[in-house]
């Protein structure tokens, strides 16, 4: 099973379809849920791919404050009947990693 140890955004972003020749063949574009078991020849494929791949978190974090910020003087809120915007510490309380 394939667990992120760490979370960052990446430019470009890879369908999952244009994937599969990338991963030998393996079809991880096809419909799964929350989790999927990977092959460790797979993961290490997709790390390494995301390891060579630009690193734009700081980027696209300071996209989504710069819209956030607009939102809350355009209409009073960040989102819908929120005045603060998501965090790092919003997300950790989505993410379960069991271990």
């Amino acid at each position: 099973m394939l667990a992120a140890k760490e979370r960052r955004f990446v430019v470009p972003g890879f369908p999952l379809k244009e994937l599969v020749p990338y991963l030998h063949g393996y079809r991880i574009d096809k419909f799964f849920r929350i989790w999927k078991y990977l092959p460790e020849e797979t993961s290490n494929r997709l790390l390494s791919l995301l390891n060579d791949t630009p690193d734009k978190t700081t980027e696209y974090i300071s996209e989504i404050k710069r819209l956030e910020k607009l939102a809350l003087e355009k209409y009073g809120c960040v989102y819908r009947g929120i005045s603060k915007g998501f965090d790092w510490e919003d997300a950790s309380r989505l993410i379960y990693v069991s271990g």
